[in-house]
């Protein structure tokens, strides 16, 4: 038979963790990446998802259609995709896989994928939400626009946010988001 000991610490060794010699930082220095500078491409830019509507192939309620997109960098250094989501998920009608801490090497190039099931013939406008370590891209935004072929209206809303900002984050994960294309090596990121 196993017996097993208890041994009882004092209550100062259990909170010795909470002591002021912590090496934590309030600082936001997570755009270090060594020397040179990155250079972040992304295509297309808006995103626009054309569901079909045609005699041969009539808009279905509900049925979901894909457009890819691409992030590379033209940099001389690493790029770090710290994340990349749906912002606004238009109530739901886009969806796509949240990607966090990707690393694009300098020419490389990763594609993802926005997913969109229109309810109705009604126009829908989200946005993807990229953090990365090049300048202009910290916290940057980017239209997703899911509308019947042909009836896409492009021009951009005088309040510069899409329609149902509902915070979300796209999706539950369950297949129809992003896909890494596999272009640039995921090992180490």
């Amino acid at each position: 038979m196993r017996r097993t000991a208890l041994t009882a610490l004092p209550l100062s060794a259990l909170i010795a963790c909470g002591g002021k010699e912590t090496n934590f930082s309030n600082t936001d220095d997570g755009n270090n990446v060594g020397t040179g500078t990155t250079e972040l491409v992304f295509t297309p830019d808006p995103i626009v998802i054309e569901i079909p509507d045609t005699e041969s192939q009539p808009f279905t309620p509900g049925v979901s259609y894909s457009t890819p997109f691409s992030i590379a960098n033209s940099g001389d250094a690493a790029l770090n995709l710290y994340n990349v989501d749906l912002a606004d998920s238009a109530s739901g009608v886009l969806d796509m896989q949240e990607v966090e801490n990707k690393t694009v090497p300098v020419g490389g190039n990763r594609e993802y994928v926005v997913v969109a099931a229109l309810q109705d013939r009604t126009q829908v406008e989200g946005l993807l939400r990229v953090k990365a370590n090049a300048e202009g891209w910290q916290d940057a935004r980017v239209r997703v626009i899911a509308c019947l072929q042909g009836e896409c209206d492009l021009s951009e809303d005088d309040d510069g946010g899409g329609t149902g900002d509902d915070g979300g984050t796209g999706g539950d994960g369950g297949g129809t988001g992003a896909e890494d294309s596999g272009d640039a090596s995921d090992s180490g990121s």
